[in-house]
This record gives structure tokens, C-alpha cells and sequence, in this order.
């Protein structure tokens, strides 16, 4: 065996040395795209968690943020590995629009919730207003 990440092996079926070079050999797997779709998957179902959890705001907002650091990773990883030269890059280019695809509904979900605790504090003043007219 070499140093050069070169190996060298006997093969009994055709009586001779075989030489296998590491330096070139071509994966046909891209761990990073592999990972973002993970992530992806994850903070779908982490998103489903948050909304069945909307009873325990505190709770919901753990979920909230959790899933928000694994859609930015998924989104990095996914990034990582589209760009990967001589990689497989159908996991890594879902991964990245599913977890940009879910931080929009992140965001959409933060701005209505902070409209709904808005409207929740502004309702008893407008209905005191409108009882206070002639």
C-alpha cells in the first residue's frame, strides 16, 4: 500500500494485481445534500409540532427557533453541496428550496402571530370605543 492513496490488491479470479487509485475515484454521493434534505424533512415536521403546540406559546416558540437554525443550516448545506463538482445534486437542490420554501412560511407564521397578539390587545379598546358612540 502506498502513501498516495493508492492501493494495490491481489485478485484470485484473474491471477494478477489489481490497482485501485483513491486520488480519482468519483462518489456517487453528496453527504451535504443528503444532510440539508434531513434538515428539511425535520423542520417540516418540527413546524407541524409548533402549530399543534399553540397552547404553550413557549413551547411552540423552542420549536420556532430550532427549526429556524435547521432551515439555515439546510439552507448552507444545501448551497455546499449544489455547488459540489461531481456529485449528485437532486437531494442537495430539494433540500435547499424546501428549507427556503419553510422559512418563508417561518416568517409568514412569526408576522401573523404578532398580528393576532396585536389584534388581541387592540379588540377591548375598539369595542369600548364603539360602545362610547351614539
Amino acid at each position: 500500500m502506498d502513501n498516495n492513496n493508492n492501493y494495490e490488491y491481489y485478485s484470485e479470479n484473474n491471477n494478477n494485481y489489481v490497482s485501485y487509485d483513491n486520488n480519482n475515484y468519483n462518489s456517487d454521493s453528496n453527504p451535504c445534500g443528503i444532510i440539508s434534505f434531513i434538515f428539511a424533512m425535520v423542520s417540516i415536521l418540527l413546524s407541524i409540532c409548533g402549530c399543534c403546540t399553540i397552547v404553550f406559546p413557549v413551547l411552540a416558540m423552542i420549536i420556532g427557533i430550532i427549526a429556524l437554525a435547521l432551515e439555515v443550516s439546510g439552507i448552507i448545506l444545501g448551497i455546499v453541496g449544489a455547488t459540489k463538482k461531481n456529485a449528485p445534486k437532486g437531494l442537495a437542490i430539494a433540500g435547499l428550496v424546501i428549507n427556503i420554501i419553510m422559512i418563508v412560511v417561518l416568517i409568514l407564521t412569526v408576522l401573523l402571530s404578532i398580528l393576532g397578539a396585536i389584534g388581541m390587545v387592540t379588540l377591548p379598546m375598539m369595542d369600548a370605543y364603539y360602545q362610547s358612540m351614539p
